[in-house]
């Protein structure tokens, strides 16, 4: 008998168990680190910025196994098993070198499931991709709320159970995606999506992520400095952000399929860069009001994003876009990680109050994003793409 089970229910819970295989290790980085380099401060950022930099570079490789290959489900299979394996490597003593060079490709392998779930999803017809996608987006970022808590519950029960926890959600996406008709008939192939969409898709998730980079540190010195808050109240502060981005993938999706993701991405980039603007100068009550209104700019960003993506019918064009989507993410969020150390520093050196320093890297956030808002509107407006978006809703 032929299994009832919902094609995009099933590439949802796969996403989910993805990206909590990898949410759920940013606790143990400090201590694992300590364990294998006890001498060295910059070990731990070497740990995370590799796994990064794996993931840019897996989108050529990805793209061209999907192209090659229509057994979307064996490639999920073999790469997350290639996942866990590496997770079990790392938790073994090894020398630092072996573990950052294991790490950087356990990041390549991790993007290239993820990037081939998403693409493999189906997209559905073109009035309800936003809405589908959307969901996609939810399980995703609720394993990016998730991760950190269930990594810390893990940690007290010894140094290797995060990677152990890690390897095992590997395991059962792998065993999982055979069953997620992953391999189903799609429609007769048709071109790709249009460049510019592609284009601005990549934009939109390129600007999101590098903003995110230069807050996230940042921030968290920004609140305790200069708002008095306590590290539980900041800690508080950052639920507040990603709560609402979590939840309102969904209906943000649902959003771009009635006005066209290209007007909502947009307007969210706009909005988002007025955000970070504000971050310097809103008070500890007032953060609680604006942490929320990013999060939801954040979630209008990454479902706009993601429809874009998803254009195209054909399964190995989406694995391709959805590849260089995840690795314009995460190249943003590194460059943007890198920039704020940078800023920073060569500010201290001139004696620049920490206040008027986090204010310059929240402005070179938001002037980014804002800027992309900028192009994003004058392309629509110059291809007189902006009528025609509101009333097909493409």
């Amino acid at each position: 008998m032929k299994s009832t089970t919902n094609p995009l229910t099933a590439a949802a819970a796969l996403a989910f168990a993805s990206v909590l295989s990898s949410t759920t290790l940013i606790p143990v980085v400090r201590p694992l680190m300590r364990w294998v380099a006890p001498h060295s401060e910059s070990a731990g950022h070497a740990f995370m910025a590799l796994n990064l930099l794996g993931g840019i570079v897996a989108a050529p490789a990805i793209a061209r196994l999907a192209r090659r290959s229509h057994r979307r489900a064996a490639l999920v299979t073999s790469l997350a098993l290639l996942d866990s394996g590496l997770l079990l490597l790392i938790a073994l003593p090894l020398p630092l070198g072996a573990t950052l060079a294991v790490r950087t490709l356990q990041g390549a392998l991790n993007i290239g499931v993820l990037s081939t779930i998403m693409g493999a999803a189906p997209p559905g017809d073109v009035s309800g991709r936003g809405a589908r996608y959307g969901l996609l987006g939810t399980a995703m970022m609720l394993a990016v709320a998730l991760g950190a808590p269930l990594g810390t519950v893990c940690l007290s029960m010894g140094l290797r159970a995060p990677l152990l926890l890690s390897a095992a959600l590997n395991l059962g996406v792998a065993i999982g995606a055979p069953l997620a008709h992953l391999d189903e008939q799609e429609q007769a192939l048709v071109p790709a999506a249009p460049f510019r969409d592609f284009w601005r898709g990549i934009l939109w998730i390129f600007a999101e992520r590098f903003s995110i980079g230069l807050f996230v540190v940042t921030f968290a010195m920004h609140a305790r400095l200069c708002t008095s808050a306590s590290d539980t109240r900041s800690g508080w502060m950052l639920t507040s952000f990603l709560v609402p981005f979590a939840l309102a993938v969904y209906p943000a999706g649902r959003a771009a399929d009635r006005v066209g993701a290209g007007l909502l991405g947009a307007g969210a980039a706009g909005v988002y860069g007025v955000g970070f603007f504000l971050l310097s100068l809103a008070s500890s009550a007032q953060l609680f009001v604006l942490l929320p209104m990013l999060g939801l700019a954040s979630a209008a960003i990454f479902a706009s994003a993601m429809r874009d993506a998803g254009a195209a019918h054909a399964s190995p064009s989406r694995v391709a876009a959805m590849s260089w989507l995840n690795s314009a993410g995460n190249l943003g969020m590194m460059l943007g990680t890198a920039l704020a150390g940078i800023v920073c520093a060569l500010l201290r050196a001139r004696s620049v109050a920490e206040h008027s320093a986090h204010a310059i890297v929240f402005g070179i956030g938001g002037a980014t994003s804002m800027l992309v808002a900028a192009l994003t509107l004058g392309a629509l407006f110059a291809t007189r793409h902006l009528p025609h978006t509101i009333r097909v809703r493409s």
